[in-house]
């Protein structure tokens, strides 16, 4: 344990990771290449590394290399030193005070990059006054900005039309001074969304390289990367979990790999954030505490509400599950990058921006331009899954009113009761209660692969069950695993099976359905992919009565015994 050295969790500050001795995944390498396109736009998710991206080459232009003594950028770095204005729209909500805390922060940035700021200076009141100034305090001085979280304000207020465009009037009275701020050495803007009428994307002097694959791992770690810097973290985490390292690299994967940036669709990443939080378990406490594959990223992104206020104007149904766990959904490049107004904002290209989505394939590579293009795009990863299926049922929940909302959580929670407990009729029962709440117009045309989505997003939140994995067979070819949905119940390892009926009033009818599933789950070898270290493999048949839309009956066996069995009463 002595060997392995804490790991960077909210920590973007360069100069104090090298001095607390962190453990730093360098990506550095592509910084001078960077820096020689001299304005530039990032696009990228919540906690993917922009922050520390942004404090890099803060200190580069600051300090030159003498901080990247052991770093990639150390023989590559070419740039003088200039002050660097350092700038975050982050944290930033209120409209009514939005002007005052840009002031405020502006002056701050321009002491720290060195500028002696006057009383005259401090005492502007307004934007306009202040910009002014602060341009003759810079004089003919060769200057460095770099902003980070350019769009905070507005994407914090997609659900309030009057704050958002109180913002954007002052951002575009910020980002039009910018943009015609002479000795500008470089500039780079990072954030999430691309917003019209706010100076930053007027002309074609900012470039946007957001999905250019010469960057599209400028920050992520690639599966090198993982298995390269993390290697005694990966050794240590797999003698806890009793597995084997590929298992635990299949499972890591699953779970926080997945997000693309890259319209070749060739590179694929994983989440800093979730990736160093489950290695720092290792770390911190117990130390044989046995890590848990959390959402680490969802705790942290904060993207809830663009995304609720999206779901509340679009309401979409549950056929969008349907197409996530297909085909995946259809989004053009230029649906993407497209900056727009706030009535044009669409679900699929914010939830791509935001991170929810990511592209899987190019439809038509041949396009002869990237914004023709066309990507399917699905889940990121599992843990994104799960909070987006989470977000997206609690919609569909309020839609039935509040009661509904309530008696999903009770009915998650007994659901987790049950799985611990083992007992199937139990967990059929608490699956009806949470079906029935969410009985609404959404359920038009619903497939398998809804229930499908809908199920094993439960046994995920409901605490009973371990690592969930589903079945995806799509364009992009079958997942590895053959049941439905495979999850880990205590020292047990269960496969799901589901199966639809039209009408369940035949109960002879359904049990003989449940009969063939678990024969072709016994026949066609189900759970030969098992965890050596797993007891038992177990099957268990779902057959769900599409008539009232509720599990009615089902089977639980061990290889060709049947254990029990049997109906489950609907909700009414």
């Amino acid at each position: 344990m002595a060997e392995l050295k804490h790991i960077v969790c909210g920590l973007s500050d360069l100069s104090m990771i090298r001095k607390t001795q962190y453990l730093f995944v360098d990506k550095t390498a592509k910084l001078q290449e960077l820096v020689e396109l001299r304005k530039v736009f990032l696009a990228r998710p919540r906690r993917m590394g922009k922050t520390t991206l942004v404090s890099m080459l803060q200190d580069l232009f600051t300090n030159g290399t003498e901080n990247f003594k052991d770093k990639a950028i150390h023989d590559l770095w070419q740039e003088d030193q200039y002050p660097v204005i350092k700038l975050s729209f982050g944290g930033i909500v209120d409209p009514d005070k939005f002007e005052k805390k840009l002031c405020s922060r502006l002056r701050t940035a321009f002491v720290k990059a060195g500028f002696a700021i006057s009383d005259t200076v401090t005492a502007c009141n307004t934007l306009d006054d202040l910009l002014e100034k602060l341009e003759l305090l810079k004089g003919d001085q060769t200057v460095v900005v770099l902003i980070d979280e350019w769009d905070y304000p507005l994407s914090a207020n997609l659900d309030n039309r009057d704050a958002f465009e109180r913002c954007r009037a002052i951002m575009h009275t910020f980002y039009f001074w910018l943009r015609e701020l002479s000795g500008l050495w470089f500039l780079l803007v990072t954030g999430i969304g691309r917003y019209r009428d706010s100076s930053l994307f007027t002309g074609a002097d900012i470039r946007d390289i957001s999905f250019e694959p010469q960057f599209a791992d400028i920050v992520g770690y690639t599966q090198q990367e993982l298995e390269t810097w993390f290697d005694p973290y990966l050794a240590e985490a797999a003698r806890r979990l009793k597995i084997g390292r590929a298992e635990l690299l299949a499972k890591l994967h699953s779970q926080y790999d997945g997000f693309c940036f890259d319209r070749n669709a060739s590179i694929s990443l994983y989440c800093p954030w979730s990736v160093n939080q489950f290695f720092e378990q290792l770390v911190r406490g117990n130390p044989e505490k046995v890590p848990m594959f959390w959402c680490f990223w969802t705790e942290a992104a904060n993207c809830y509400l663009a995304l609720r206020t999206l779901l509340q104007r679009d309401k979409p149904d549950l056929c969008l599950l349907s197409q996530l766990h297909g085909d995946g959904v259809a989004v053009t490049e230029e649906q993407i990058i497209t900056p727009t107004d706030l009535d044009q904002i669409k679900l699929a290209p914010l939830l791509v921006a935001l991170g929810y989505l990511s592209i899987k394939a190019v439809v038509n590579p041949l396009a002869q331009s990237p914004l023709h293009r066309t990507y399917c795009c699905s889940y990121s990863n599992q843990e994104i899954e799960i909070e987006l299926v989470n977000v997206f049922l609690e919609y569909v929940a309020s839609c039935q009113g509040p009661g509904a909302v309530k008696a999903i959580n009770l009915a998650a929670r007994q659901l987790g009761q049950a799985l611990y407990a083992h007992d199937m009729a139990q967990v059929g029962a608490n699956l009806n209660l949470i079906l029935h709440a969410l009985h609404c117009e959404a359920w038009s045309n619903t497939h398998e692969t809804v229930y499908r989505a809908l199920i094993a997003n439960y046994l995920c939140i409901s605490g009973g069950a371990g690592f969930v994995q589903e079945e995806k067979g799509n364009q992009l070819g079958r997942s590895a695993i053959k049941a439905d949905i495979e999850t880990d119940i205590g020292s047990r390892h269960y496969l799901i099976e589901l199966k639809l009926v039209a009408d369940s009033h035949d109960p002879e009818a359904t049990k003989l359905l449940a009969h063939k599933a678990q024969q072709q789950m016994v026949e066609q070898g189900y759970g030969d992919n098992k965890n050596p270290a797993i007891e038992r493999c177990y099957g268990l048949v779902l057959v769900i009565d599409n008539s009232t839309r509720q599990i009615a009956y089902w089977r639980r066996y061990f290889m060709a015994q049947v254990l029990d069995e049997g109906m489950v009463a609907p909700v009414t």
